[in-house]
């Protein structure tokens, strides 16, 4: 998932990447506080979108 919002321009990293023993660290590490305040009105929602429709994608496959 990091790697398909990276496409949208974003950055984000992998949860697992900062666990050193666990391997089933599920989630996103989302950096924000260097970003000036209208980047994030900008691509919160761009990221939130993106999350809502993965989450709403691997529910439906359930």
């Amino acid at each position: 998932m990091a790697r398909r919002i990276g496409a949208l321009g974003l950055t984000v990293r992998p949860l697992s990447a900062y666990c050193l023993a666990r391997k089933d660290a599920k989630g996103l590490v989302i950096g924000y506080g260097y970003a000036p305040l209208t980047e994030i009105h900008r691509y919160g929602p761009v990221l939130a979108g993106f999350v809502a429709a993965e989450l709403k994608q691997l529910r439906s496959m359930r």
